[in-house]
């Protein structure tokens, strides 16, 4: 299993998460996205998508997400496919 964390905390930490999860994760690239807590990104996580693929790298005990793959067009089945 893998997962992201993310600290809220600075305003530099806010940017990163920003850059690295929300816009790549926004079903309207376009859309102004406005929060200003966590619990504001999950009150609006019906405006965001999950990855099809994620690609990660075993780094010692852990995995670390090198990738998401986003509108996946080919012939494996894709993350929420269960058949």
């Amino acid at each position: 299993s893998t997962s992201e964390r993310f600290r809220l905390q600075t305003p530099a930490q806010r940017k990163a998460f920003e850059m690295l999860f929300l816009r790549p994760h926004q079903r309207a690239p376009g859309v102004p996205f406005a929060w200003h807590t966590a619990a504001d990104v999950l009150a609006q996580q019906q405006a965001l998508r999950h990855p099809d693929f994620v690609v990660a790298r075993k780094r010692g005990q852990f995995w670390q997400v090198r990738e998401k793959v986003f509108d996946y067009q080919g012939r494996f089945r894709r993350a929420n496919q269960l058949t």
